[in-house]
């Protein structure tokens, strides 16, 4: 039988190691699991029964941790929810997914009954005192169903909420599992930095890190300076992230002042496009300070609970997203048909980590072939003759020049590599390329030298008509470029 995510946790031998900690302060597995069981029969007291939709709108916080796996302990759906949405947007999540709770901060306005955190303890819904009052024993949730919501962020489409399943969660753990060694994580400290309502940080560096017995250190916000000190100073030994964080680390007077890094031993960069140069000057860094690990790219999208594919230390190319996780299966689709290797078309996903659907009658193609049930992802790409999986564009994002195919990633990948810098590319209102340049490092470079350096690199068909320069170019809460910005229009 299908195990639920809280008993999968719960079913852990680890009891003194360390779970989770935050600054100073620090509780051991065996705590978390009691402290789930208290949440829970908490919910269970006021009413919240099984099937019931919690929303959870909270930064990585030891009690969003504890409140995650409650909520699931009590049969109920974690609606995961950025905890800087607007009140309008947070509410109107809570209304289009029925939500019974809010568990957030004092800033929030709920439809319902709501815990804050990060308050006086003296509030009445506090955390505290919520976990103070009377309640009554749960019937703990032991198996597969309904485990949380997950919203895209909508920026290549319109925003999404993907129902996941506890199989989902749970088949991704014991993916990733077979990347190390047994035990070989016990006691491992990993930068916990990526939020719980995205799919990598939820599932990959929450539940699967919990499951291999390591000490996550919460990061509630990420800072360019504070939190690469804080990888020095609690010597991190797995850190997972998307490309800014590690930009910011290599950019951190703290890291290349250190001589030993010696501790850091698997880092995971996803969510975005990793360039060559960020990946060269980490590898070299890492090197030059006695870690053996290397910048590890993957794949994955929150429809299938983050990873699909990934490089690792044994299996290493630079320009691939690696290759499949083990009980994931990966195949291109193009006109129908899954194709040979070395031929772009649309990746297709089949495994326990697929997602259930999506909520309110949004849909998504599934196919079925050769016995299995296909996701198609909407990403474009292809698999060499060895077997990694090279990610070419976002379907959406794929333009069509004189009938001739573009990819606004190779252009974009091409000039970041060369100047360093962030740039998107996009067809403006008279069918013109245009890339946008961000002029941040100071880069003195200009609009013809950039565009004679694409004629030399890629077709003509991807030479941009114009070259803008931006100050900033603006990024979502997770570090990607903001595609929908009205900045682009």
């Amino acid at each position: 039988m299908i195990k639920s995510v809280w008993r999968a946790l719960n079913d852990t031998p680890y009891t003194n190691e360390i779970a989770l900690s935050v600054g100073s302060y620090s509780i051991t597995y065996s705590k978390l699991k009691e402290s789930v069981k208290l949440f829970c029969d908490k919910l269970n007291a006021i009413g919240i029964r099984k099937g019931d939709v919690v929303t959870i709108a909270l930064p990585n916080l030891i009690e969003t941790v504890i409140a995650f796996y409650g909520v699931n302990a009590n049969g109920c759906i974690a609606n995961m929810v950025h905890p800087s949405l607007p009140n309008s947007a947070l509410r109107s999540i809570q209304e289009n997914t029925h939500s019974k709770l809010l568990v957030g901060l004092k800033t929030h306005k709920s439809i319902n009954y709501k815990i804050t955190c990060l308050v006086d303890p003296s509030e009445v819904t506090s955390w505290e005192n919520f976990m103070l009052t009377p309640s009554t024993t749960a019937l703990y949730n032991e198996s597969d169903g309904v485990c949380a919501y997950l919203h895209s962020g909508g920026t290549t489409d319109k925003p999404k909420t993907i129902i996941l399943s506890n199989k989902n969660l749970n088949g991704l753990a014991n993916s990733l599992s077979k990347i190390f060694t047994k035990d070989e994580c016990i006691g491992y400290k990993a930068l916990t930095a990526l939020p719980t309502f995205h799919a990598f940080g939820l599932g990959a560096g929450i539940h699967s890190l919990l499951l291999l017995g390591a000490h996550l250190v919460l990061v509630p916000k990420f800072d360019k300076i504070e939190t690469p000190k804080l990888f020095v100073s609690e010597k991190i030994n797995i850190m997972l992230g998307v490309p800014f964080m590690f930009r910011a680390l290599v950019n951190s007077k703290t890291v290349l002042e250190q001589k030993n890094l010696s501790h850091v031993k698997y880092c995971f960069a996803g969510g975005d496009y990793v360039s060559e140069e960020l990946l060269t000057t980490v590898n070299d860094i890492f090197a030059s300070k006695n870690s053996t690990s290397k910048l590890l790219v993957g794949y994955g999208l929150t429809e299938c609970v983050s990873v699909v594919s990934v490089n690792t230390h044994d299996n290493y190319k630079i320009g691939t997203v690696g290759k499949p996780l083990d009980k994931i299966n990966i195949s291109i689709l193009d006109r129908g048909k899954f194709v040979a290797k070395n031929h772009v078309g649309e990746i297709c996903v089949s495994s326990d980590t697929v997602m259930m659907r999506y909520l309110n009658g949004h849909s998504r193609s599934f196919i079925e072939k050769g016995g299995l049930t296909w996701l198609k992802t909407g990403d474009y790409g292809y698999i060499d003759d060895d077997g990694y999986l090279y990610f070419v564009d976002r379907k959406k994002r794929i333009i069509k020049i004189n009938g001739v195919t573009v990819f606004p990633s190779e252009i974009e990948l091409a000039v970041s590599n060369r100047y360093d810098t962030l740039c998107f590319a996009k067809l403006n209102k008279d069918k013109k390329l245009v890339l946008y340049v961000d002029k941040k490092n100071n880069i003195s470079v200009t609009e013809q030298e950039i565009i004679d350096y694409c004629k030399l690199h890629l077709m003509k068909w991807a030479v941009p008509s114009r070259v803008v320069f931006i100050d900033n170019i603006p990024l979502t809460p997770l570090g990607k470029i903001d595609i929908s910005n009205k900045i682009f229009e």
